[in-house]
């Protein structure tokens, strides 16, 4: 009997799809075989019971082989362009589609900002007893040098517009880990904590201050939270956006610095912010102090706008050795700014390569 066209051609499909997977399994056993076997031979020594010894095995060997796989990246921008031609959403372990086309990060191993916004999850005593504790050393160091010390905490996006999350992220609490973590922060110690939460919010009803397919704010989201600041160490009287002049600047396609949510899924051909806004110095006179700002990448757009009412900003990302900064600068503050996604990690940060995250 004759096979029929469809057939043939499904066959012929079929046959390739099966030996493209094998050659980039192949390919990803070959390129990551001594990470494997020794991620094996740790999961092998786990347990003395065969059984669970096996099952540790199996499981290993499928995580580190799909956190490895070869063209990883490609399988997954095409899994997300295919399923959003077909049903107008995409598959992405990173990336949630919101009302309106606007993208949330829904990592949980980079933070885990939708765990913050629905607010199930809080930080243990134990844990803000420790950051209290490790907080308190640094500002102790720092105001024996005559520095003083300021907590600044970027809220996540998802807070900020949280009326274009889908309506399955739904808030458990109103009060999330970091609202807790601020307040019992401001009850135990005298840092000053920057959280300019409820300012962002009511700004946002009229401006866009973090971009719909990135997980940053823009410099205006950045000039609203340095308002606080300033409100919160000098008194001075907080400046509207309305009062502050912007450039409105366009956006190019690829452009590494933007657009980080769109290309994590391959899709900034749809989901792509096309512009960011700059903030236009005045000659307004400045304060004559050197600002140290530590921080992560939403500290970039807060350098900029902390330039307009300081005489001297640094930044330093948080990750790099900040050996030898105070000594080389001198500065009369010190700003330590984490995004909330990211604030448990306060326990963890070290002055000079040294921690004093202990107890005792």
């Amino acid at each position: 009997m004759k096979k029929e066209p469809y057939f043939i051609r499904n066959c012929v499909a079929a046959v390739c799809i099966l030996v493209m997977l094998t050659g980039v399994g192949t390919a990803t056993v070959i390129r990551h075989f001594h990470q494997i076997r020794e991620e094996i031979a740790q999961a092998s020594e786990s347990s003395h019971d065969l059984v669970e010894k096996q099952e540790a095995i199996v499981q290993t060997c499928d995580e580190t082989l799909e956190s490895n796989l070869v063209l990883r990246k490609y399988f997954a921008t095409l899994d997300s362009n295919v399923k959003y031609f077909l049903t107008g959403d995409f598959s992405s372990n990173q990336v949630l589609m919101g009302k309106e086309d606007w993208l949330f990060y829904k990592t949980v191993s980079d933070g885990d900002p939708i765990a913050d916004y629905v607010g199930e999850e809080k930080y243990s005593q134990e844990k803000m007893q420790k950051i209290a504790w490790n907080m308190k050393k640094f500002q102790q160091t720092l105001q024996r040098k005559g520095i003083q010390f300021v907590i600044f905490i970027a809220p996540n996006k998802e807070e900020v517009y949280a009326q274009y999350l889908p309506d399955t992220v739904e808030k458990v609490e109103e009060k999330n880990r970091t609202d807790l973590l601020v307040e019992y922060l401001r009850e135990e110690t005298e840092i000053p904590i920057i959280y300019p939460k409820e300012e962002l919010c009511e700004a946002a009803k009229e401006e866009m201050l973090y971009y719909k397919n990135d997980t940053h704010w823009n410099q205006k989201g950045a000039f609203v939270g340095m308002q606080v600041l300033l409100e919160q160490l000098y008194g001075e009287k907080p400046k509207s956006l309305s009062e502050q002049e912007f450039v409105t600047v366009s956006l190019e396609r690829g452009d590494p610095n933007y657009n980080d949510l769109s290309r994590m899924i391959g899709m900034d051909w749809k989901f792509y912010d096309q512009e960011s806004y700059q903030i236009v110095l005045g000659e307004e006179e400045k304060k004559k102090e050197k600002v140290i700002l530590i921080g992560d990448s939403f500290g970039v757009a807060l350098t900029s706008c902390m330039e307009q009412a300081f005489e001297q900003v640094e930044y330093y990302h948080r990750d790099e050795d900040n050996t030898g900064i105070l000594e080389r600068t001198k500065p009369k503050l010190v700003v330590l700014e984490y995004v909330e996604r990211y604030s448990g990690e306060l326990e963890e940060f070290s002055w000079n390569n040294v921690g004093f995250t202990s107890i005792g």
